[in-house]
């Protein structure tokens, strides 16, 4: 399954600044990541900060791309891969539906904390 990633390492992060006018009500803080893959392509990603912290990813951490579009570490990927049997990793639209519920049940447990 590791060989059908793509493995990028988060080489910059970036906070939006609002100057002195501050944050908007009701913004959900988000960051900008720089991303590069061993063969140096590049791929640019916005993602809540509070997602990214809780992930623990940080400048230097390698990540994959998840179905939701966000970055998971290559730690968590690798468990993920785990967990998905072998004859339901070619269908990519089933894996991305059976992620979706699996992230959906970890916010419905983190809201609950």
């Amino acid at each position: 399954m590791e060989q059908d990633m793509i493995i990028y390492t988060i080489t910059r992060i970036d906070e939006a600044d609002f100057g002195c006018e501050g944050r908007p009500e009701g913004y959900i803080p988000m960051v900008t990541v720089y991303l590069e893959d061993e063969y140096g392509g590049a791929e640019v990603i916005e993602m809540e900060d509070a997602q990214m912290y809780h992930r623990a990813l940080d400048e230097g951490s390698q990540v994959v791309i998840g179905g939701d579009g966000t970055l998971y570490s290559l730690e968590a990927a690798r468990r993920q891969a785990d967990i998905i049997p072998v004859e339901e990793t070619a269908d990519t639209d089933q894996q991305n539906q059976w992620l979706e519920g699996y992230m959906d049940a970890v916010e419905e447990l983190e809201e609950e904390l």
